[in-house]
């Protein structure tokens, strides 16, 4: 695909999904878009404007292609460790705990949270916002259904993370799937939602954006990092994770009070 059909290719992408992928990671997205579009065997970007237009599995899948979507149950204990030992004993303070997890993939990490925070008997204190661009995400973690490998893949990193009980309290076993207790699906709110474009109506005294900001340019880290400033309390957490880079942070009053997991404090 040369450069002239990629502008192409792109322009027929925003035209039909409304989504500008201008500020990703150039060559990772060029990459997955090529992939798709030989899979797919599509050879020009009229044929992909006509297929993404006439076939609703194909528009689903191409975004399922290019967003990044690795997630899951407890991802990197160590980050949930530092969260329950130094961010949450401070929001237990408040009588209501508003969170947000922005680009929440298909909600591993969301109910893994969750979890913790029923354990520590906080979870009806909390309410929780988890926003992905991708619907299929969105509706996949709603459903609150699993493949049962996945949950016991996480039991050591659940323990790890600072785990209490046991990891099968939180759901039921159904064959190859389980399905979380409707206590967590209650609290959590899924919404297909694009974190550049729009910030959810409440103010958060946590946000999380794990392993997000690696596949922006700096132009969008900027925009991103707006919208989620504007929506923290005061003295809010925010919470990035191991591999991110740090921008310029105090540009936004963000200081910084755990390097190793990039989490930092809104001070004003």
């Amino acid at each position: 695909m040369d450069s002239i059909n990629f502008n192409l290719y792109w322009k027929v992408i925003n035209e039909v999904t409304g989504y500008d992928f201008s500020g990703h990671n150039p060559k990772l997205i060029m990459r997955r878009l090529e992939c798709f579009v030989s899979k797919e065997k599509i050879g020009s970007a009229d044929e992909l404007r006509e297929r993404l237009f006439t076939d609703r599995f194909s528009k689903e899948n191409l975004l399922g292609n290019l967003l990044t979507n690795y997630t899951e149950f407890f991802r990197d204990p160590l980050f949930f460790q530092t969260l329950l030992k130094e961010i949450i004993p401070a929001l237990a303070n408040y009588s209501k705990i508003s969170i947000w997890h922005a680009g929440c993939s298909t909600g591993e990490e969301v109910y893994s949270l969750a979890i913790l925070l029923d354990e520590l008997n906080l979870l009806d204190r909390c309410q929780i916002i988890a926003t992905d661009i991708n619907e299929q995400n969105i509706i996949s973690a709603s459903s609150g259904i699993f493949p049962i490998g996945k949950v016991k893949e996480a039991s050591y990193r659940y323990f790890r993370s600072g785990g209490t009980r046991h990891l099968s309290k939180h759901y039921t076993a159904y064959y190859d799937h389980i399905v979380f207790d409707h206590k967590l699906r209650s609290k959590i709110k899924f919404v297909n939602q694009d974190m550049i474009q729009t910030k959810p109506a409440l103010r958060f005294h946590l946000v999380l954006c794990r392993n997000v900001f690696i596949y922006f340019n700096y132009v969008l880290q900027q925009k991103a990092l707006t919208t989620i400033c504007n929506s923290m309390y005061n003295y809010g957490y925010f919470a990035m994770g191991a591999q991110e880079r740090i921008v310029n942070m105090e540009d936004y009053n963000l200081a910084l009070i755990n390097y190793e997991n990039k989490i930092f404090r809104k001070v004003i």
